[in-house]
Order: C-alpha cells, then sequence, then structure tokens
C-alpha cells in the first residue's frame, strides 16, 4: 500500500486499513514485521464483517507471498511493516 504509515501493529486500527478493503483484491496480505504478530481482533472482525478474510504473516513471507500471487495474476494486495 503506498505511503502507508503504519510502523508497528499496535498502530492498526480500523481507519488506515480503509486502503486495504476494497472490492477489487481478492487476496489481503498484512506483513507483521520480523515476526508473526496477531493483528487486534477489532482489525479481524472488521474484514469479516464485509466477508474478506486477511492473511497476516511475518513481512518477509508477505513479501514472498505477494510476488507469487501477482505473478500469478492474482488480485493481491499487501500492507508490510518494516
Amino acid at each position: 500500500v503506498p505511503d502507508w504509515s503504519v510502523s508497528k501493529i499496535t498502530c492498526l486500527n480500523e481507519e488506515n486499513i480503509k486502503a486495504l478493503i476494497h472490492p477489487k483484491y481478492e487476496i489481503v496480505l498484512l506483513g507483521t514485521g520480523n515476526s508473526l504478530i496477531i493483528p487486534p481482533k477489532e482489525i479481524l472482525h472488521a474484514f469479516a464483517k464485509i466477508g474478506k478474510s486477511l492473511d497476516f504473516m511475518n513481512s518477509n513471507a508477505a513479501c514472498r507471498t505477494f510476488n507469487l500471487l501477482a505473478h500469478d495474476e492474482r488480485e493481491v494486495i499487501a500492507a508490510i511493516i518494516v
């Protein structure tokens, strides 16, 4: 996500995930930094409300997964916390 200002998982909120919730994207990836961290339940509920899943993993895995899915021409978006 261009210009995404989230620098740590604890900063995630419903406002800054709006860019990830778009009908175009069938797959939403969240890279949670060096370690796999489960996002706050409010974030998971926001995705569940609209019937989308949020796939979260460490940031290295999210980058690799994004590249594979994009190569397969899947509609994917990734937000990466560094």
